[in-house]
């Protein structure tokens, strides 16, 4: 089993287990049952595939337009939690593509690439009813 194949098995894991993990409840003496308190640290497994489009650029004077091809990603978000609305988070993710250049009607293949994004930032939501709507702001 491939690296790729055991990580869409585990992110799959993980979304169909995550409603039971919400609705985690602790007993008490006498009293019934009550909410678990909530996590310290969310750790959420990305997988995607990005659609990309070709750049104008400048490399080893050379001018021309760049392609890193479209291909699938994966990565990692870590939400700490500070107060009960308001997260920090870390995110990492990675695509391993190939890098193109286009000059003159010419397509030359720069070779294999990976491109990185280190990330961090806050996410903050409002407390609805039974909606938790939320924004989050990253600087990477």
């Amino acid at each position: 089993m491939n690296c790729k194949t055991m990580l869409i098995l585990v992110v799959g894991l993980l979304i169909f287990t995550s409603p039971a993990w919400a609705q985690r409840t602790t007993s008490t003496s006498g009293s019934g049952s009550q909410q678990a308190p909530p996590p310290r640290v969310d750790i959420i497994p990305m997988y995607g595939y990005v659609w990309t489009v070709s750049q104008s650029a400048t490399y080893n004077l050379n001018s021309g337009d760049f392609d890193f091809k479209s291909s699938d990603f994966w990565g990692v978000a870590l939400d700490i939690y500070k107060v009960p609305v308001m997260q920090v988070r870390l995110l990492y993710r990675r695509q391993n593509t190939q890098l193109t250049i286009k000059q003159f009607g010419v397509v030359q293949d720069i070779g294999d690439v990976a491109v990185e994004y280190w990330h961090i930032g806050a996410v903050k939501g409002l407390e609805q009813n039974n909606v938790k709507p939320f924004g989050a702001l990253t600087l990477g």
